[in-house]
């Protein structure tokens, strides 16, 4: 990930980090923020009572920005965009919106991002 200081992430990254012993001391290491939706962070501090006790417990105050985005991406209905939770069609639109690299995990939330990418505009 050499040359990415900032990310935009789903909650499937952030719960895999979280199973490894080491896995948000890492994340920690290799990025300056992280940029999340408010229903990514409501995902993965599920189990917790509060949002912030997760951010603290996983050390990760610093590290996380939570932003929502300005729109959500559209999609026409054979691409497959319903198939995807609010929190991936969040994390999605914001990674395009701030022309961010995306860090997710799901199948189909991948495939339908890099062929959306595929298809648009070269950027700058």
């Amino acid at each position: 990930m050499e040359g990415w200081d900032v990310l935009v992430s789903d909650t499937g990254p952030l719960i895999s980090l979280e199973s490894l012993p080491t896995g948000f001391q890492w994340i920690r290491s290799v990025l300056d923020r992280l940029i999340i939706p408010p229903t990514v962070l409501d995902e993965a501090a599920h189990p917790y009572e509060e949002r912030q006790a997760f951010l603290e417990e996983a050390g990760l105050r610093r590290l996380i920005d939570v932003r929502r985005p300005e729109t959500r991406s559209k999609a026409d209905p054979g691409s497959g965009w319903h198939v995807l939770d609010e929190g991936e069609q969040e994390a999605i639109s914001l990674a395009r919106e701030l022309e961010y690299p995306l860090l997710i995990e799901e199948t189909a939330a991948a495939w339908l991002e890099a062929s959306d990418v595929r298809s648009q505009e070269p950027l700058g």
